[in-house]
């Protein structure tokens, strides 16, 4: 099987009409962890983000429980409730 290259996807995204979203560390990292948590291809999310921008990935990181800090998404550890 070939993989996709950018270049593949950036050509996708013209023929639909699309612009490719630029890619940041920030973006990029963004579609590994979401396309390794769903096993999604990433070209599935370069389309998402051309039509609806990429916050819409920042924002369901966050919602999994990810924050940005160091140039990377963490997982933040939610603190145990004590039992009364």
């Amino acid at each position: 099987m070939q993989r996709i290259t950018l270049k593949d996807n950036r050509e996708i995204l013209r023929d639909m009409g699309l612009k490719m979203p630029a890619i940041t560390p920030k973006y990029w990292s963004a579609i590994q962890k979401l396309s390794a948590r769903d096993a999604t291809s990433i070209v599935f999310y370069h389309i998402a983000a051309a039509r609806n921008g990429q916050q819409v990935f920042y924002n369901e990181l966050k919602s999994l429980g990810y924050v940005w800090k160091n140039n990377k998404w963490v997982r933040i550890q939610k603190k145990a409730k004590l039992p009364r």
